[in-house]
């Protein structure tokens, strides 16, 4: 638990803050190479998504449940509110089986 060390959990953040662009684009990676399935999916008439890339942001995001109070707003991709909430109105349809 950080309340047991407050010294490791500081020098955890300090590393977070100074390599959070390297983890921001490792993220971003992600993103993308869920965009790529997704829209493939899509040519391959799998599934159904009207944008791709808002599906991808969404199935990368966790659902609020999964989050802590500990976990800063700061943390959460810009745009996933609205995302999750696309993805989950139907955003990604599974075709059915011919």
């Amino acid at each position: 638990m950080t309340s047991e060390d407050p010294k490791l959990f500081a020098t955890y953040r300090v590393l977070a803050a100074e390599h959070s662009s390297a983890a921001a684009d490792h993220v971003a990676d992600l993103i993308e190479q869920l965009r790529g399935i997704i829209a493939d999916g899509v040519t391959n008439g799998d599934f159904t998504a009207r944008d791709p890339a808002v599906t991808a942001r969404a199935v990368f995001e966790p659902p609020p449940a999964t989050t802590t109070p500990r976990t800063p707003p700061s943390g959460r991709l810009p745009g996933s509110r609205r995302s999750r909430g696309r993805a989950c109105l139907g955003q990604l349809r599974q075709q059915p089986a011919t």
